[in-house]
């Protein structure tokens, strides 16, 4: 239990969170877990380019959970558009982007 968090309480809240996530569908088309989804996000086209998407998923990554910071990986999106896609790719640190429906 103590690998999800630096407590044994906090690490016992987030694998009790794991358990009931998401089913999310990966780049190759299998089901993973996931802890985190998002349905929408939209920075104004003038202000995008400052941080405003990467911070506002920061804090939602940071309060889902009391005590746990869900990591970046873990972090599903729902049918994003292309430019959607980059951002989430870039943001997750990975070229396997997860989607949920």
């Amino acid at each position: 239990g103590t690998e999800w968090g630096m407590h044994w309480d906090c690490g016992e809240r987030a694998r009790i969170w794991a358990e009931k996530a998401h089913s999310c569908k990966s780049a190759e088309e299998r089901f993973e877990w996931c802890m985190c989804g998002i349905s929408r996000i939209w920075v104004h086209q003038t202000a995008r380019r400052q941080g405003i998407a990467s911070r506002l998923l920061e804090v939602a990554r940071e309060n889902l959970v009391y005590g746990f910071m869900i990591p970046r990986q873990q972090v599903a999106f729902s049918q994003p558009t292309i430019d959607g896609k980059l951002f989430a790719l870039d943001y997750t640190g990975t070229m396997q982007l997860m989607v949920y429906y």
